[in-house]
């Protein structure tokens, strides 16, 4: 699984408060400042063919300083692989200071659609995990890479952690309709 999501923009806890079916949120960048004198703020977009399609609509706007979640709507966006953004009802460098930084969510049904075998982040972190059985080893908490692969961290119902790579031997199948993965864990030598 290539990466096609980011890992570091959300708590666990906010990603469970905003993971509500269809309106499932997606970190779609970073508010990192103020740029300018008109409340303009630098953008660091995760995925920087949205942002041309979310102009005109409303976001999530997570900050890091209080964890507190506002909803602007993008009424401009400027430049290219560093963009600037201008959000309804930010005006000073000082209103964008308030919010910076922050992360950026949209809706899933706004964000480009992957390649077949691909998942935004908030699709799947959170999701029970089974074995070939239906037997469940736990619940994906999250991944880090190690070389070329990913591997996947999965909380035990007893507080433990498992950690399996993310290859075909182990990975049979993500379920985002039944709202589960099927993993089978490598036989030990």
């Amino acid at each position: 699984m290539t990466k096609e999501f980011k890992k570091d923009h959300a708590s666990a806890g906010s990603l469970s408060q905003l993971r509500d079916g269809e309106n499932l949120q997606i970190a779609a960048g970073r508010l990192t400042g103020p740029h300018g004198v008109r409340g303009e703020i630098k953008l660091l977009p995760f995925f920087p063919d949205a942002f041309a399609s979310l102009v005109g609509h409303t976001l999530l706007i997570e900050s890091d300083k209080n964890s507190s979640v506002t909803q602007k709507k993008i009424v401009s966006i400027r430049g290219g692989e560093r963009p600037i953004v201008k959000l309804e009802g930010i005006d000073s460098p000082e209103e964008a200071r308030l919010i910076c930084p922050a992360t950026a969510l949209a809706p899933l049904k706004l964000m480009p659609p992957l390649p077949e075998g691909k998942y935004y982040y908030e699709q799947i972190v959170g999701l029970p995990v089974v074995n070939l059985e239906g037997e469940p080893l736990g619940r994906l908490a999250g991944f880090f890479s190690a070389g070329e692969k990913d591997v996947w961290q999965i909380k035990t119902a007893d507080g433990g952690e498992l950690l399996l790579p993310c290859i075909p031997e182990t990975l049979k199948k993500v379920d985002l309709s039944k709202g589960e993965i099927v993993m089978e864990p490598m036989e030990e030598f």
